[in-house]
């Protein structure tokens, strides 16, 4: 066996006494922030539907009983002119006055 090959089988017995630490799941592709986002997601849609359904429940007993709007009578319009006039006498008087001349 020559130095070369011996280096190799070395290297061989480290690898095998010495596991893999990585801790990445290999089989995932890298693409662990793909599933971190989609459960960020989700758990934002279940917090937005939980905050949204609260406020959607029934009004209280109190509000519930609110009291109905005023009847009202209707009545028949009848198409025709109105006409209003008014008549006043009487003079105005400004309270700053201005003289006008020709230059």
């Amino acid at each position: 066996m020559d130095a070369s090959e011996a280096r190799n089988e070395a290297l061989l017995q480290q690898d095998v006494a010495q596991p893999d630490l990585d801790l990445r799941d290999r089989s995932t592709g890298g693409l662990g922030w793909l599933w971190a986002l989609l459960f960020v997601g989700v758990l934002g849609g279940m917090g937005w539907f939980w905050f949204a359904r609260g406020r959607n429940e029934a009004p209280p007993a109190d509000m519930a009983a609110a009291p109905q709007g005023v009847q009202v009578e209707l009545e028949r319009v009848a198409p025709g002119l109105i006409q209003t006039t008014s008549n006043f006498v009487g003079s105005l008087e400004a309270a700053e006055r201005v003289a006008l001349q020709p230059e």
